[in-house]
């Protein structure tokens, strides 16, 4: 992170393609280098899922992470000792950078997860089903693939953001 202001209260929408809103969330943005997006959403606090019309209380702290342009967005979960060994990586649209109140970004349905060293591909069946009957376009398709392999390759080559930075980020009390 670099040193700025105090994080400002952001809402976080996450849609599926067809515009339909999957979650919504208040996060606190994170000061970060330029072309990077990040927030982190709190334990304890509600997290709306307008399609199936419930609320929950998210468990434990969420970093979240994306750089405008990119196919991904990364989500890291720290443990109850702070320590940050379980990631999330969504395939989305290209991320955009976003308004000074709200984060919009669009779920495609492929997720790629994390969890002390195992690694394993999420919802694909859910991906190509929706693929079909939301109409992604070839180069979605192919855009999601391709954020999921990138994000693979980092973690398995230890770039960034699996480095060590993020748990810097957790460390100083983002």
């Amino acid at each position: 992170m670099t040193d700025a202001a105090p994080p400002a209260t952001v809402r976080v929408v996450k849609r599926k393609w067809d515009g339909t809103v999957s979650a919504v969330d208040t996060a606190s943005r994170l000061a970060v280098a330029d072309g990077q997006v990040a927030w982190v959403v709190r334990a304890g606090s509600s997290r709306s899922k307008p399609r199936s019309g419930t609320v929950e209380v998210v468990e434990g702290d969420e970093l979240w992470l994306s750089v405008t342009g990119a196919w991904w967005v990364l989500c890291g979960y720290p443990d109850a000792g702070g320590s940050l060994t379980t990631f999330k990586v969504h395939a989305s649209a290209p991320f955009e950078t976003p308004g000074a109140d709200e984060i919009r970004w669009v779920d495609l349905d492929l997720d790629f997860d994390i969890t002390s060293g195992d690694v394993a591909l999420r919802d694909e069946a859910e991906f190509h089903d929706h693929a079909r009957t939301m109409a992604y376009p070839k180069d979605v398709v192919r855009g999601a693939w391709s954020g999921i392999s990138v994000m693979a390759a980092r973690y398995t080559t230890g770039d960034w953001p699996f480095d060590g930075a993020l748990q810097d980020w957790i460390d100083d009390g983002c």
